[in-house]
């Protein structure tokens, strides 16, 4: 088990990954927000997908709902309403499949949200999003990052698999 906290800083990984399935358990502090991002094309940056990983009944931005709850993809695409989320405190259990830029979130075993990031719908929506201005925006290929927000996030069973 890793234990992320304040100021531990972002984990990268050195290769990048364009069609894969990621799996992992994951828990948060109370009030926590963490996340995970992938199709970072330069972890310095950190501007890519991101699998948003938070406290949706005690967090500012979890209680904002939509887009900035557990499962969506962060600021772009809402999850379903009725997923399968554990508060904070508990275990839940992730996968982001990657095939062919189709992405799927999936959160304790039900399918939580879903993308085609061809899709002129995608591109609508990520211009409704505060990365609209970004140049490059998450590519087919790239990075994965365990970001730090400053709370006590811990992970498991990471495993990836390349397709």
């Amino acid at each position: 088990t890793l234990k992320h906290t304040k100021g531990g800083g972002d984990i990268v990984t050195s290769e990048q990954f364009e069609n894969f399935e990621l799996t992992w358990d994951w828990k948060i502090a109370t009030g926590g927000n963490s996340g995970l991002k992938y199709n970072l094309p330069d972890a310095n940056k950190a501007v890519g997908f991101e699998y948003q990983m938070i406290d949706d009944k005690a967090h500012e931005d979890g209680l904002k709902g939509g887009a900035r709850t557990t499962a969506s993809f962060y600021d772009i695409v809402p999850p379903l309403p009725d997923k399968a989320y554990k508060p904070a405190g508990e275990w839940n259990t992730s996968k982001v499949v990657v095939q062919d830029r189709k992405i799927q979130h999936w959160l304790n075993g039900k399918l939580a949200a879903e993308a085609d990031t061809t899709s002129p719908e995608w591109a609508a929506q990520v211009a409704k999003s505060k990365f609209k201005s970004k140049v490059g925006f998450a590519p087919g290929k790239g990075k994965i990052m365990l970001t730090e927000h400053g709370a006590e996030t811990w992970f498991r069973n990471l495993r990836v698999m390349v397709k």
